[in-house]
């Protein structure tokens, strides 16, 4: 299930791209599917392998549940805010710094890659 996790991340890393540069429905719609399978391959993890029981990684497992919900948030403003051509650049620094610290969190934790 790791494993169709990063894929699944992958994949919508590379549809999100693709949705920045030609904003059109059906990429933002594959895009928005995309956003409910990670989240569905996460909580699987996160109930398959009882993360909450591992007491030393607890706050970490948290804290990267926390920034992945809003990295997600973070992905559909800087889509929307680039579809409506408004100013999006505090948006899309603040997506580079939560997407860095949920790929080296979930790299670092024990069920990581």
């Amino acid at each position: 299930m790791t494993h169709l996790h990063i894929t699944s991340w992958v994949i919508l890393l590379i549809l999100f791209f693709i949705a920045f540069a030609k904003p059109s429905k059906g990429l933002q719609m594959a895009v928005r599917l995309f956003y409910l399978i990670v989240l569905a391959t996460g909580l699987d993890l996160i109930f398959r392998f009882k993360v909450f029981g591992m007491a030393h990684y607890t706050g970490e497992y948290i804290a990267k549940i926390v920034l992945a919900i809003v990295l997600i948030g973070l992905m559909e403003m800087v889509l929307n805010k680039r579809k409506k051509n408004e100013p999006y650049k505090g948006i899309w620094i603040g997506f580079w710094v939560v997407l860095i610290l949920v790929i080296l969190l979930g790299f670092r934790l024990p069920i990581g890659f």
